[in-house]
Parts: C-alpha cells; sequence; structure tokens
C-alpha cells in the first residue's frame, strides 16, 4: 500500500508540474492632469482575468483612501475587444451608460497621451449621485468579449506595449462632490518574473523512477 502510494504521489506530482495556468494581469495608474492637490493614482486599480470563451474581465477598484469617485472608465484599444458581454457590480454601484451612451467619449485630457477610447468598452456613472466607486472594497467587472483570433497572449502583449490601455475620470478629490477631478491611464505591468525551464519528461520521468526506488529501499 505504501508503494501504491508512492506512485500516485509522484505522478500527481509531475501532473502538475506540466499544468500552466493564465496569470491575471494587473495594472496601476499614472495622473495625466493636475487638477486636484491630491493625487490619488495609488489608491486605483485594474485587474485583468481570462474568463475562458473568449471572454476577458476588467475588475476596476478606488481604495478609498482620499475622498473621491470613478465617473468614468475607458479603454484605448482598436483591434483586441468586441464589446462589452455583461457587467456585475458589488453594493453600493450602479453604472448607467455604457459604450456609446458615455459622456464625455473620450478620457478628459486623453488627448495629451494619445488617448482614444473605444467607445464601445466604455462605462459612465453619469447622473447617478455617489453610485460610483467611491467606497474601499467597491468594485466594477466588465466582462469584454475577444475579437475573433484574439488570444490571452494578445491581451498580455497588448497591455505590456501599451496598445491597450484603462483610463478613469475621478471626480470630487478630496472636495465632495463639487471637488476637482482628474484624469488617470493605466501604466504597463512590471514584465513577468523569470521561470526556470522545468526538467525535459524524460528527465522528470528518471528522476521520479529513481525517488520512488529509494522509497522503495527505505521500505524495504
Amino acid at each position: 500500500m505504501m508503494v501504491r502510494t508512492a506512485y500516485i504521489a509522484i505522478g500527481t506530482a509531475l501532473s502538475l508540474a506540466a499544468v500552466s495556468s493564465a496569470d491575471p494581469i494587473g495594472v496601476t495608474f499614472n495622473r495625466i492632469t493636475n487638477n486636484a492637490n491630491n493625487n490619488i493614482a495609488g489608491q486605483l486599480s485594474c485587474v485583468i482575468t481570462d474568463e475562458g470563451g473568449g471572454i476577458v474581465k476588467f475588475r476596476l477598484q478606488n481604495n478609498v483612501g482620499i475622498a473621491s469617485g470613478v465617473h468614468e472608465i475607458y479603454v484605448d484599444d482598436t483591434s483586441h475587444f468586441g464589446g462589452i458581454d455583461h457587467v456585475f457590480e458589488s453594493t453600493g454601484v450602479n453604472y448607467t451608460q455604457f459604450g456609446t451612451n458615455v459622456n464625455p467619449g473620450n478620457l478628459p485630457a486623453g488627448n495629451t497621451v494619445s488617448f482614444a477610447a473605444n467607445t464601445a468598452l466604455s462605462a459612465d456613472a453619469q447622473g447617478r449621485g455617489k453610485d460610483y466607486l467611491d467606497a474601499l472594497g467597491e468594485y466594477l467587472d466588465m466582462f469584454y468579449t475577444l475579437t475573433g483570433g484574439t488570444t490571452w497572449s494578445d491581451i498580455e502583449d497588448g497591455f505590456g506595449d501599451g496598445s491597450i490601455r484603462v483610463g478613469m475620470h475621478v471626480g470630487g478629490i478630496a472636495g465632495g462632490p463639487g471637488g476637482p477631478s482628474d484624469s488617470f491611464v493605466s501604466n504597463p505591468p512590471p514584465p513577468p518574473p523569470v521561470v526556470i525551464p522545468l526538467p525535459s519528461a524524460g528527465f522528470a520521468g528518471l528522476a521520479g523512477l529513481g525517488a520512488l526506488a529509494a522509497l522503495r529501499r527505505r521500505i524495504g
């Protein structure tokens, strides 16, 4: 029984070593305007995950800190995304305008950094008071369809080379609903860590058999 268990454990370990998954992409933000006294870029975040089936999720948050609300959300992209599949909002969040209904159509001052929003991908809490992202723990999940032939690797490359960017227009910064607003654009994510290649299947198999033989000797 102990020898059989060893076979299972070693086989499982070798199988897991061969499995890989798409890691989420986390991006930070940079302020491109200078209207508010406080720069809240550090409390904004977006995490992008591969949902499978040609769907990618953007989870957007404003991890307050300094009082503020995300009024509009934009994506600068021309080829990777087909449109909004659906959205999911946490309690206290209620964006009501999407796509071409978002006003303004581009991130304010986005033209200064060549940010051109794909209007099919935008979201707006226009006229909804404090139903936008304005509290710690709140989030907005935007689920986008991928265009035909687009892969997760293309999305990773797009964020890495800046051909995909996220923009947020944030208002009421440290001043309530009438406070100043600023625009923020995502930074390219840091490069992934260096991965040490796994041994070849043949070498791994020999190593596993060697470990099993040693275990059998100890059991015997």
